[in-house]
């Protein structure tokens, strides 16, 4: 539909496709298609599409939407049949030259809708099958034209099932490319009307946003007195990247990583690496270059890969996409799609090497998303075009990946994380005791611990992660608030009083050594279980 019901303004982008399909109109071609800017992927809903046509509409142009099919009371069955006779009489009864096709796949009323944005992966999933009815009514249609070439009449449709032009002639292509600057200046002027909203910063952030998505993202929330730059930045990020699959920041943990003792350096290469880049990678001023193009985060169990991950993911507002271990084949598909059309953005992979196992690949285990993903690094990781996608992935141990999948080209930055050291430990120690004993459900006792007797803790605690230090200060809590409600009870009854005061310190020792007592006797079982 128009942006609005007093004045249709075509952006520029959209202006330059208009001028294309004119000109093929004045060049009388039979048959002209309009696509979108990724090769396979189709128009993007909410691209603008109807609103280009309708520039077109009028004495010698018909254009032929789906409601214009349903009105005429078809059945699903029936609806190509209606399309057809309906661009038929304007053709041959109404005296016009050019009909148009406003969504082809729909139009035709399919029994069955297919996806086939992955077309190069082969048919053996099922992906790229295409709805017959869809493939007869073009192939109906562009006969029809052609038969009346002397007339010169043009049939001009945009449709998703491309493999439907396997049944018709090579069509005049016209391509819809990806939105800039200006187009969002366009956009936003349409939407937020006075409001002041900078388009640019808009476009910098998120480069790859439809004129539906911002027109929801320029739609103040209850109670908002002003519309700002910040507000439809905040509404992108909550409302349109969930809606494309990315990570919604509200249901992914805030952790503050710059705090954390021993994360530090790893931080500031990433920070360096992907973070500034990706977040200067559409200004054309910025002396940026690329970010890394893939990531590996490795490192024991514990070390704060995962927490990485969550960091980044409040970093990078709304433009990161996770990959679970568990995720099957439409899947991972669908999350590069989006990732792409979101782009520039990061795909996250946590605990790659369960999902590609070494010893799995070669066994023939996961082989076709083996092949997916080194297809999709070796496309997406050319930083070319739009296509600005960056891989991150972790695991425990390089040796445990294909080295097809790690080799130089593939991942350019690799970053190790350690146990923590003696001195970290103390400070990650201190750090989680002073989280846990402030605020209102905070255990003031554990305050009391002095840092003489939290170095000495943390001395003993050699080779544990910051997650088990994490793990013994909440046991810590737990056996503190246990001996606390067993002398309340005491107290009633005084036959049973306790007169033994509560020691911190030493309920955090007596943690440390449960923990490290449980994970002997796990090692010991699994060395009696594979010796």
């Amino acid at each position: 539909a128009p942006m609005n019901d007093d004045d249709v303004t075509l952006a520029p982008t959209q202006r330059a496709a208009l001028d294309q399909i004119e000109n093929g109109l004045a060049h009388f071609h039979p048959l002209i298609q309009l696509v979108g800017s990724l090769p396979g992927e189709g128009l993007r809903p909410g691209a603008g599409i109807t609103t280009i046509y309708s520039q077109l509409a009028g004495e010698r142009c018909k254009v032929i939407s789906l409601a214009d099919v349903l009105r005429k009371d078809a059945s699903s069955a029936s609806a190509a049949r209606v399309a057809f006779d309906m661009a038929a009489r304007a053709w041959e009864q109404d005296g016009v030259t050019t009909v148009v096709l406003d969504g082809l796949d729909l139009i035709a009323g399919p029994r069955q809708i297919y996806s086939n944005r992955m077309s190069g992966q082969g048919e053996s999933h099922g992906f790229n099958r295409t709805a017959s009815e869809p493939a007869m009514l073009l192939k109906a249609l562009a006969d029809r034209a052609l038969s009346l070439g002397g007339q010169k009449k043009s049939l001009l449709f945009n449709t998703i099932e491309d493999h439907a032009l396997r049944f018709v002639g090579t069509p005049y292509v016209v391509k819809l490319d990806a939105f800039k600057a200006e187009d969002y200046a366009v956009f936003v002027g349409a939407f937020a009307r006075e409001a002041a909203v900078d388009a640019a910063e808009i476009y910098r952030q998120f480069p790859s946003l439809s004129p539906a998505e911002l027109r929801v993202a320029c739609v103040p929330p209850l109670g908002c007195p002003a519309l700002t730059t910040e507000v439809v930045l905040a509404n992108i990020s909550r409302l349109v990247g969930e809606r494309q699959g990315a990570l919604p920041l509200e249901k992914v943990e805030r952790v503050n990583l710059e705090e954390m003792p021993g994360l530090d350096k790893i931080l500031r290469v990433l920070e360096t690496q992907v973070i500034e880049p990706f977040e200067s990678a559409m200004d054309p001023s910025s002396a940026y270059s690329d970010p890394k193009r893939g990531v590996l985060l490795f490192g024991p169990p514990g070390t704060g890969k995962t927490s990485i991950g969550r960091y980044l993911a409040h970093r990078l507002k709304g433009k990161m996409f996770m990959v679970r271990e568990m995720f099957l084949w439409k899947q991972l598909q669908e999350t590069f799609a989006r990732a792409e059309a979101s782009a520039p953005s990061c795909v996250f992979f946590d605990d790659i090497d369960v999902l590609l196992h070494r010893s799995k690949v070669a066994w023939g285990g996961g082989s076709e998303l083996f092949r997916f993903l080194l297809s999709k690094m070796d496309g997406m990781t050319s930083y070319s075009g739009d296509k600005k996608v960056t891989i991150i992935m972790t695991c425990e141990t390089p040796k445990s990946l294909p080295d097809a999948l790690i080799r130089s080209g593939r991942i350019e930055l690799w970053q190790k994380l350690e146990y923590p050291k003696g001195k970290q430990r103390a400070k990650i120690l201190t750090k989680v005791i002073r989280e846990e004993g402030q605020g209102e459900r905070g255990m003031k006792e554990l305050l009391d611990i002095s840092e003489r007797r939290i170095r000495q803790i943390a001395d003993r605690t050699e080779d544990f992660s910051p997650a088990d230090l994490r793990r013994v200060v909440k046991d810590a809590r737990n056996l503190i608030a246990s001996k606390i409600k067993r002398r309340a009870a005491a107290m009633e009854d005084e036959a049973k009083q306790e007169d033994e005061p509560i020691r911190p310190d030493d309920m955090l020792e007596q943690a440390v050594e449960d923990l490290r007592r449980m994970r002997d006797e796990v090692e010991s079982f699994m060395k009696q279980m594979y010796h």
